[in-house]
């Protein structure tokens, strides 16, 4: 799940870069405000546009498994992750979420929007690759 995972990243990021500057995920988005890369009025275009397309995709897969849920969705949170183990606490979770986040941030910010690290837009499935790994 998560190597097909990192390459819809790498086709969402080619697929956008061109025409807003692949801002698929809110904290890059945020990082890219905080670093001046990205106007705040623009920012916040882009947040409430990512917002109504989770909200979106969220309506589609519902629609989708819904008719015969029990078949479709064997982890009866349509994909969702959780918190798997009773030793795992809501601190921990939010740790490891922050973790991750900020990997995400810190490889989006040093390859695919740092004009020095790759040179073309060629390179842009490299950039997506960078950022599912």
């Amino acid at each position: 799940i998560s190597l097909q995972f990192g390459f819809a990243i790498t086709v969402l990021a080619y697929a956008t870069v061109h025409y807003g500057g692949g801002h698929i995920n809110c904290a890059v988005t945020f990082a890219m405000m905080l670093i001046g890369k990205c106007h705040v009025v623009t920012g916040f275009c882009y947040f409430v546009a990512q917002m109504c397309g989770s909200v979106l995709g969220a309506g589609l897969l519902h629609a989708a498994v819904s008719a015969d849920s029990d078949a479709l969705d064997r982890s009866a949170s349509l994909g969702a992750n959780g918190i798997q183990t009773e030793s795992a606490t809501v601190a921990t979770a939010v740790l490891v979420e922050t973790m991750g986040t900020f990997l995400l941030i810190i490889t989006a910010l040093t390859t695919a929007i740092d004009n020095d690290a790759i040179t073309s837009q060629a390179d842009t499935p490299v950039k997506g690759n960078k950022l599912s790994v």
